[in-house]
């Protein structure tokens, strides 16, 4: 059997088929960020590179707004703990034995499954101040609640917005996890004396911790780069009050036509990126 394994081992036959996938990957994926990276290091107006090293970077931390724009998709980030329990007390539900189960199932992907912009410009529609329930809500209350001039409000619709389009997912996924775990396990805790709770803190939980993991993984590296929900309500407004670092680099990138400026804008959000991911795999590890 050992023999076996190390003739495995030394047959290269497997190598040879996954290299075209390997150099897929490399074209498809890697090498985007490299020219990225590249272009990150020259200055680009008017479609005329010059090379000036690491001068965008050098602008990037003395630039107050760039800092301001961390802050703005660290807040952001705060759409994670409320969708993921949310989601959790959806999956729940989603794996139980309740009637009409099936018919929830489908409104739940709903906003999952629909156009980010359009459901944004839904939104919109919501807490505008001219036309639509929120000028119900100010006119009952005598109040003058307004996103489009306060960006604090702004900020919190956007919250809301990403969190209502991440619950679903959430749900869906964890409740693969948990149709995952054999019945058998369930059963015998059910025969052992363990109570609904104890079964989800000592079963339930531990065994879906991993694609939790997984899933607030996908959230994080979606929401940082996420612009489309920011720039359809607000426009990255009022004022800044939205313009989180995504609105930021298409701006630099696309509408000014700094493409240099833009390039390192997105080298720095890869970093957060790859410091979850290697947080996740370690804890991945400690769970495992």
């Amino acid at each position: 059997m050992e023999c076996e394994v190390c003739r495995m081992k030394q047959d290269k036959t497997p190598y040879l088929f996954l290299f075209p996938s390997v150099i897929f990957v490399f074209i498809i994926l890697l090498s985007p960020g490299i020219y990225g990276l590249w272009q990150s290091f020259y200055e680009s107006y008017k479609a005329e590179y010059k090379f000036v090293g690491i001068k965008n970077y050098e602008a990037l931390i003395k630039d107050e707004r760039f800092f301001t724009n961390i802050r703005l998709s660290l807040t952001y980030l705060l759409v994670i703990p409320p969708s993921i329990a949310l989601g959790y007390l959806i999956a729940i539900l989603l794996t139980s034995n309740l009637k009409g189960i099936r018919f929830f199932k489908t409104i739940v992907i709903l906003p999952f499954a629909s156009a980010s912009i359009a459901t944004a410009y839904m939104f919109r529609s919501i807490v505008n101040p001219v036309f639509g329930p929120l000028t119900i809500f100010n006119d009952i209350t005598g109040l003058s609640i307004n996103p489009f001039s306060d960006a604090n409000l702004a900020m919190i619709v956007v919250i809301l917005h990403s969190i209502w389009r991440s619950v679903p997912f959430y749900a869906l996924f964890l409740a693969a996890a948990i149709e995952s775990i054999p019945s058998q396990i369930f059963e015998q805790s059910k025969i052992d004396g363990a109570g609904a709770w104890s079964r989800f803190k000592n079963i339930t939980l531990p065994l879906t911790l991993p694609h939790m993991l997984i899933a607030t993984l996908m959230v994080m590296t979606w929401t940082l780069g996420d612009m489309e929900a920011s720039y359809s309500l607000f426009f990255g407004g009022p004022g800044r009050g939205t313009e989180v670092v995504a609105i930021r680099l298409a701006r630099e990138a696309f509408f000014y036509g700094n493409i240099g400026l833009g390039s390192a804008i997105a080298v720095f959000l890869i970093i957060p990126c790859m410091i979850f991911l290697v947080i996740y795999l370690r804890l991945l590890r400690r769970i495992e």
